[in-house]
């Protein structure tokens, strides 16, 4: 066979096989386009529609689910909860001083809450002083978060000779009261500052009440002030 004639053989048998080859990839279930253009569906599929210009294919029963849920989408939508959170004690309206206050951050998503105690045990002994709690409003709810830093200052007054238990004390005595004590944290969502007193039978811190006030620093680095807070017995 002449050079030529075996060219043309080659040529026609590569036409052949091209043309094959499309219509393998033209019958193919996988193939980009549908059956009626570039953007269709193959028979018995539907664009979802999900959006308007949703156009993935997908079964009737599919689509039917997309567009109850696009229907259902603000009942199943969870509620945009604000936080509840008031500042209260140590305020102008306050007629005396209270044992507990709270302060919002300005954004109402912070708060710090101050709590005076005084405890006198007849078994345990007794101990005076002050808490703080820095709680962040998350889910609908409020949860103890870490405060950059939180620091307390408390004062004592001493017990009046014959209070309850002074009983160990000779009449005329026991007014020296626990010296004043300032308390810091870094990171944490608590600060416990307090002074104590272990014992039985009249073994106790001699504190009648305390005076406590706080400052600290929100996790959003906002500052606060806890006003004075009291309590006694």
């Amino acid at each position: 066979m002449r050079p030529r004639n075996m060219l043309r053989c080659l040529l026609a048998g590569a036409a052949t096989a091209a043309v094959a080859l499309a219509g393998l990839i033209q019958a193919s279930p996988a193939a980009a386009s549908g059956e009626y253009g570039p953007d269709t569906c193959r028979v018995g599929y539907v664009w979802r529609e999900a959006t308007p210009t949703d156009h993935v294919c997908v079964t009737p029963a599919t689509r039917a689910q997309a567009w109850s849920d696009n229907a259902h989408a603000a009942e199943r939508r969870a509620p945009d909860i604000s936080p509840n959170c008031r500042s209260e004690g140590g305020l102008p309206t306050d007629r005396v001083t209270p044992r507990q206050a709270v302060r919002c951050s300005a954004s109402g998503y912070w708060r710090a809450t101050i709590t005076a105690f005084v405890h006198n045990y007849w078994v345990f002994g007794s101990d005076a002083g002050s808490s703080v709690k820095v709680e962040h409003f998350e889910n609908g709810q409020w949860v103890e978060r870490p405060a950059r830093v939180i620091t307390a200052h408390n004062e004592y007054l001493p017990r009046r000779a014959g209070d309850t238990g002074n009983s160990d004390c000779p009449p005329g005595t026991c007014f020296v009261a626990p010296p004043p004590r300032d308390c810091r944290t870094e990171n944490n969502a608590t600060l416990d500052c307090r002074d104590y007193a272990f014992g039985t039978g009249g073994i106790v811190l001699n504190a009648r009440s305390v005076r406590a006030a706080a400052t600290g620093t929100f996790g959003n680095g906002e500052l606060f002030t806890l006003p004075v807070v009291v309590d006694s017995f």
